[in-house]
């Protein structure tokens, strides 16, 4: 899944400088120190899910329990009495690449 959630490089060279930094370049170089290999956007995907759930980029998971192993990646372990779900992408990873540069690199409006 993780072609499905890595912010693409080139939108965080070319859309975030308008007209200061946007806090999530900002964010990105705190965070990798400037390597510009884009970021994993889960974040970014939970509040597409939440904003934009009738366009269906994804599924629910089976409920289950997060676990973190010990390589620090996280894992749903089915459970039903499982309070933990997962979103499982649909469709192509492009539309939701697409979708998360076009909302977050708006630049802030004036009000």
């Amino acid at each position: 899944m993780s072609e499905w959630v890595h912010y693409p490089e080139m939108s965080l060279e070319n859309d975030f400088h308008v007209p200061d930094p946007h806090p999530l370049l900002v964010a990105d170089l705190v965070t990798f120190g400037g390597k510009r290999n884009g970021f994993m956007a889960w974040d970014l995907l939970a509040v597409l899910y939440a904003i934009r759930s009738y366009r269906n980029y994804f599924n629910m998971s089976k409920s289950g329990a997060i676990h973190l192993d010990s390589s620090g990646v996280t894992h749903l372990k089915e459970e039903n009495e499982g309070k933990h779900r997962c979103l499982l992408p649909l469709g192509s990873p492009d539309q939701v690449r697409e979708a998360l540069t076009g909302l977050a690199s708006q630049p802030p409006s004036v009000r």
